[in-house]
């Protein structure tokens, strides 16, 4: 039993109470006053003894009537700024960044996960993407020269370049290809996410990154917001299309 509900127990108790002890002093009170009783008619007794009666229970209801409306309010605004939190809650947490990352004119999709200030698993997706039409790209492999002419014919004076190229023929961007830029995307990728979510109080904190979401909080929207922020030719956000 809560609070509101023993309050209306003895408001009820106690108005029991009170209409107990009227009718048991009631006799005495007729026999003290019966010169005064015994001057009225006995329509007027009745109908004072049904005044009373129905003020009595009028005053009753109301009282409880009252106590019931006020408990049942706060019930109702309790619920409300609870359900109001929970809302909040909801949209304003994440637990996953996707960004993308640029390293020697290709561009990375990452995905990092997290929990509190921790980040927990992060993962680069292969092959890159187009930084002009976001489009993956292909490895590609050509034989040039030492004059730097291609050439399909294998011999000595010839050395392997290669790229990733893009597929799309309208667009026709190309990047070198080494060894180690998917290690290093990775790591400025996982770099960048520690600074949002281990940083405390600043412009690209997770928290601040959230609040400047314009519309639905979301792994990208909050990378978007980050990339806006930090002056860095490493972040980008053309993987997202």
């Amino acid at each position: 039993m809560d609070k509101d509900d023993l309050q209306l127990v003895l408001l009820g108790l106690g108005t029991l109470g009170t209409f107990i002890l009227i009718f048991i002093n009631l006799p005495q009170a007729i026999n003290r006053w019966s010169p005064i009783f015994n001057s009225l008619s006995p329509a007027v007794l009745g109908w004072t003894q049904n005044l009373l009666i129905a003020g009595f229970a009028f005053a009753t209801g109301w009282l409880l009537n009252s106590k019931l409306s006020a408990s049942t309010e706060t019930t109702h605004e309790v619920d409300d700024e609870e359900h109001r939190v929970e809302e909040d809650d909801e949209e304003e947490s994440v637990d996953t960044i996707i960004g993308c990352v640029e390293v020697e004119d290709a561009v990375w999709r990452g995905v990092a996960e997290f929990s509190d200030t921790k980040v927990e698993n992060v993962d680069v997706s292969l092959p890159p993407r187009c930084p002009k039409c976001q489009m993956e790209m292909n490895k590609e492999s050509y034989k040039i020269s030492n004059r730097g002419v291609p050439s399909p014919i294998r011999s000595r004076n010839t050395a392997t370049r290669r790229l990733w190229q893009c597929p799309n023929e309208d667009c026709g961007h190309s990047s070198t290809r080494e060894t180690g830029q998917h290690s290093t995307a990775e790591r400025l990728f996982r770099g960048f996410v520690q600074e949002i979510v281990e940083s405390q109080g600043k412009e690209y904190s997770l928290e601040n990154l959230i609040e400047r979401v314009d519309g639905e909080v979301t792994p990208q929207s909050v990378w978007i917001e980050y990339s806006q922020i930090m002056d860095n030719e490493h972040v980008s956000t053309n993987c997202f299309r």
